[in-house]
């Protein structure tokens, strides 16, 4: 048996900007079989909050319900995320381009680190699912967060849900997310040599990036963006992400 070591990381932010800030994260540090995907162990866990410098959007606060009022004095251990980060192989998310924005920008030492995607690495909508989002996939399989959109929570949550096996494979989920190739932006792509196409299992794709834009525009261009789709691509974006015209997306 090849023991392997992994992290499921999860932010929770001030809003979806790139000036804005990490207010909650949450690591959970597990040990795996690099033959079958099983999970050996968990071996780790940290989770904290930040007070923000500025006030959180509205928007945010209504997904995950922080405010900086409540937040007042509080912290996070950056020794022990650094502890945390370092000691995994390569670390997860669901929508990875998300967290991973926000983690390299605070620690930026990780930057060159892997990240495997969650959402994106396996067809949630060939598992009966109605689209890939996090809070959609949990509840298809019966998992219920104690609190929804908590970093905590949606930690625990999405490691019960790839120790599970997927009933196509007979495998469990998290292999097909070890075996996925990593998060990586066209940008990167193209200077590692490797622009390639974009097709389903290599991150990030044009949508990725596309949606990651969308999301940090303001409302205005936000729908001048949704309106210049095609009704095709505006029904890809609605079957893969649950998204409705101008809606705001949360991990």
């Amino acid at each position: 048996m090849e023991k392997g070591r992994a992290a499921i990381v999860d932010v929770e932010t001030t809003g979806m900007s790139s000036r804005d800030e990490i207010v909650e994260i949450a690591i959970l540090l597990f040990s795996f079989d690099r033959e079958t995907g099983r999970f050996l162990s968990r071996d780790d866990y940290y989770q904290g909050y930040q007070e923000p410098s500025f006030e959180i959007a509205p928007e945010a606060t209504r997904v995950h319900g922080l405010t900086r009022e409540n937040l007042r004095g509080r912290r996070i251990d950056r020794s022990k995320v650094r502890e945390l980060l370092g000691a995994a192989d390569f670390l997860v998310a669901h929508n990875a381009v998300f967290d991973r924005s926000f983690i390299c920008s605070a620690f930026p030492e990780f930057r060159g680190k892997e990240w495997h995607c969650s959402m994106r690495s396996i067809n949630w909508i060939a598992t009966g699912c109605r689209n890939k989002q996090l809070q959609t996939i949990l509840a298809h399989h019966s998992i219920i967060p104690t609190r929804a959109h908590s970093a905590d929570d949606d930690v625990a949550c999405l490691f019960e849900l790839l120790g599970r096996e997927n009933r196509r494979t007979s495998q469990p989920f998290f292999m097909e997310v070890m075996n996925a190739l990593p998060v990586r932006t066209s940008m990167e792509m193209s200077r590692e040599g490797n622009p390639g196409k974009y097709l389903y299992g290599i991150y990030v794709d044009e949508w990725e990036e596309w949606m990651a834009s969308y999301l940090k525009s303001n409302p205005r261009i936000r729908q001048r963006k949704w309106d210049s789709l095609s009704p095709e691509r505006q029904d890809y974006l609605r079957a893969e992400y649950g998204i409705r015209e101008h809606d705001t997306l949360f991990s």
